[in-house]
């Protein structure tokens, strides 16, 4: 039997005048509940042990829940199969005479519970219908209805080990919180896909980084990044070079906004243009991850500050790294694979020329213009690399090793973040 069900918003209190009632569970003795106004019924009154049948099935419902009316003749159905045997018993807080109207109206004659306010406390819900089994005295299931079927029943009564999935309730949901947070409706382990963007959060070290998780979940974290660390960290997900500021092209009259040039960010001035982001998906999908975070960004900053960021080819100013005529002096001696050295230079030795040259780059990020390797070279090498030279100094350093930077034009992949029009 395939319901809809219909969601009741209200939080079911757990002390009634003069008694506390306990919530019960599956397994639990079905305790002297007090009497409560019945109708369809031989008396005015009755409490739930009256009846003695071998299956009660009591089905907490309303007027206004379209899958519980739904429900009421198939539930007629199953007692006249099972007659005898089996006895549904409805179960309403609503007034009794709304509910005897619009039970005649329908022809149902099961006995129904009204205006309750005990059966309730004993068994909570946040959503009908909600179905309790009890089985000679014992609560054996607490399901949904489309649990309700002759099948089921009949293994109940037949004294089958049984497992039905079970309806619970959570009280501790809080329709205005996000989900998850505060363990709002579930925890962490719930969460499947999400991105989040904030704003400056304080108390945490700046940083982040990329992970799977221990759920075969692959993260993307920021901490008060910029606007344009933002993007540029989506982008490094497909080249890391793109971390490098000076592969970033800010065409807005908001560059302030999107890459803050004074004050560290934790200063009042410029906290507010500083923000944080995570993306967690499944590992499968990781791939996808610096395009699903790039979206999100624009989505964002779209509306925020009228940008979009994309990777696009420009012309831009380089320093182009090339070999000089005659020998390379870098060739390997083949030694043991090493990288060491100390606070002025890491020396290389039997390690790949595309590792030294990242690490090249890196050491020089402050740089305005972009590194690129034009050398050609391929395989190890030894080299070592001062670490704190400027520019026309690292230039005259590297002839010595065969290799030769100059400025120069060059075509090369950028971060571009620019005003929608």
């Amino acid at each position: 039997m395939k319901l809809i069900y219909c969601l009741m918003i209200f939080f079911c209190p757990y002390m009634s005048i003069g008694q506390t009632a306990k919530a019960l569970k599956i397994g639990d003795a079905l305790p002297a509940v007090p009497a409560g106004a019945i109708i369809n019924y031989n008396a005015d009154e009755a409490k739930l042990t009256e009846f003695k049948n071998d299956l009660v099935i009591l089905d907490f419902w309303s007027t206004w829940c379209v899958a519980c009316v739904k429900a009421m003749p198939e539930f007629a159905t199953l007692q006249q199969q099972f007659k005898g045997k089996v006895q549904f018993v409805l179960t309403t807080p609503q007034e009794k005479e709304k509910i005897e109207k619009f039970l005649t109206a329908r022809k149902v004659d099961l006995p129904c519970f009204v205006e309750d306010k005990e059966l309730s406390l004993y068994f909570p819900h946040n959503s009908v219908p909600h179905e309790v089994w009890i089985s000679h005295g014992t609560i054996v299931a607490i399901t949904y209805a489309e649990e309700v079927t002759a099948e089921n029943i009949q293994k109940v009564l037949d004294g089958e080990k049984i497992n039905l999935v079970e309806k619970k309730a959570n009280f501790a949901y809080n329709i205005f919180q996000p989900l998850l947070v505060s363990d709002n409706a579930g925890n962490a382990d719930d969460l499947l896909w999400h991105s989040v963007i904030t704003g400056f959060l304080d108390g945490i070290p700046d940083g982040g980084g990329v992970m799977t998780d221990s759920m075969n979940r692959y993260k993307i974290r920021v901490i008060d990044g910029s606007v344009a660390r933002l993007y540029a960290t989506a982008a490094a997900q497909d080249n890391y070079d793109f971390i490098i500021p000076n592969r970033t092209i800010i065409e807005s009259g908001n560059r302030e906004k999107i890459s803050p040039s004074s004050n560290p960010q934790y200063t009042p001035e410029v906290r507010q243009f500083f923000y944080s982001y995570e993306l967690a998906i499944p590992a499968t999908a990781k791939a996808e991850a610096g395009r699903f975070m790039l979206e999100d960004l624009n989505r964002y900053f779209g509306i925020i500050f009228h940008i979009k960021g994309s990777i696009e080819k420009r012309r831009v100013r380089c320093w182009v790294l090339r070999k000089q005529e005659g020998p390379l002096m870098i060739q390997t001696k083949n030694g043991p694979p090493s990288i060491s050295g100390n606070e002025e230079a890491e020396i290389w030795q039997n390690e790949p020329f595309e590792s030294f040259f990242s690490s090249l780059v890196y050491i020089n990020r402050k740089q305005p213009y972009p590194f690129v390797d034009e050398t050609g070279i391929k395989g190890k090498v030894d080299i070592t690399l001062p670490l704190h030279l400027n520019l026309p100094s690292l230039q005259s350093y590297l002839k010595k090793y065969g290799l030769i930077f100059s400025a120069e034009d060059y075509t090369l992949p950028m971060v571009v973040i620019k005003n929608i029009h």
